[in-house]
């Protein structure tokens, strides 16, 4: 038995495990990037990460190792060695099948990124990043629907609006995904090519060193306005095939950053009934005019509420315009 598992373990690592219950016998696909400098530089611990990424199960596991600039394809399989003699004693092989370097690794990693956080991916390449904005990534609004003057929000203009900014986003989605995968196509082949391929266009994820994928994320489109700035908070989520996305609310920004923001109901439209007395509170030196301009546009008004001299803050209250 020694000899056995010592020339097996000249082409894989083995790791003799002891499970109270079955072990998951199902293959599965696993994705990750690791760039741990003590995880990812060692073969033998290369292995292991590998194997622990597996979960227990048999898995063909690409791992993207930023460490030694490489992606390799392995199989993780378990055995069952001499049952008769150790029962319950179960080991488990981490063995190389492909590998691409230099360009290929490069694409792969992009790709890869892309199948982690496909919204950030896709929003920085078809729009322009400006960083972020009260905890919210932050880009362009024009470049997902370029609105007109005036600013409608009635009825169901939301809801209009929503879609037209989801056809945006998936246009950009389906791009990107495109372009990824020729730049994969033309650098990487063989069975590493074969089975990314597939995991791609299944709607597979990966993880940035074990982390979870991201699937949802909530950013601001910010208009750009000569007027009072003001922006759409917008939840996208990834589902299988392509990126959706809610407008959660209108957010209302003055001196770099989000001082209200309107809430929307379930159907999409402006949350009349929680709109309507609340109150905000802005620079003391802050444009009130523009601030009541911006809020006539959609049907309200604002009443500032007694502001002390030097207060740094006042507070102004949403009324609504037709009952003035």
């Amino acid at each position: 038995m020694k000899s056995k598992l010592m020339n097996l373990a000249n082409v894989a690592i083995l790791l003799p495990l002891l499970f109270s219950g079955k072990l998951l016998a199902s293959s599965n696909d696993v994705v990750t990037i690791c760039g741990n400098l003590e995880t990812c530089s060692n073969n033998t611990k290369i292995q292991q990460f590998v194997i622990s990424q597996a979960k227990g199960s048999e898995a063909d596991v690409i791992l993207v190792n930023q460490v030694k600039s490489e992606t390799v394809l392995y199989q993780v399989r378990v055995h069952d060695f001499y049952a008769a003699e150790f029962p319950g004693m179960l080991a488990i092989t981490a063995q190389e099948v492909a590998r691409t370097t230099g360009s290929g690794h490069t694409n792969v990693m992009a790709l890869v990124r892309f199948m982690n956080d496909p919204i950030s991916s896709t929003l920085n390449q078809g729009s322009f990043p400006l960083g972020s904005l009260t905890g919210y990534p932050t880009f362009v609004l024009s470049h997902f629907e370029d609105l007109p003057h005036q600013l409608d929000i009635q009825g169901a203009s939301l809801s209009t609006l929503n879609l037209r900014i989801q056809s945006a986003i998936n246009n950009m989605f389906a791009t990107r995904s495109t372009n990824l995968l020729e730049d994969v196509n033309a650098s990487v082949s063989g069975s590493l090519s074969i089975k990314l391929r597939s995991l791609f266009e299944a709607g597979g994820s990966a993880s940035i060193g074990g982390g979870e994928p991201v699937t949802s994320l909530t950013v601001l489109l910010k208009a750009t306005t000569d007027e009072q700035p003001f922006g759409f908070l917008v939840k996208v989520t990834k589902n299988d095939s392509n990126l959706e996305n809610k407008i959660k609310g209108i957010a209302l920004i003055s001196n770099g950053e989000i001082v209200f923001i309107i809430p929307i109901a379930e159907d999409g439209t402006v949350d009349l009934a929680k709109l309507l007395g609340t109150s905000i509170r802005i620079d003391s030196n802050e444009n009130f005019g523009s601030i009541r301009d911006w809020f006539r546009q959609i049907g309200f008004d604002v009443q500032p509420d007694p502001c002390l001299t030097g207060a740094e803050k006042c507070v102004i209250r949403i009324v609504d315009l037709k009952k003035k």
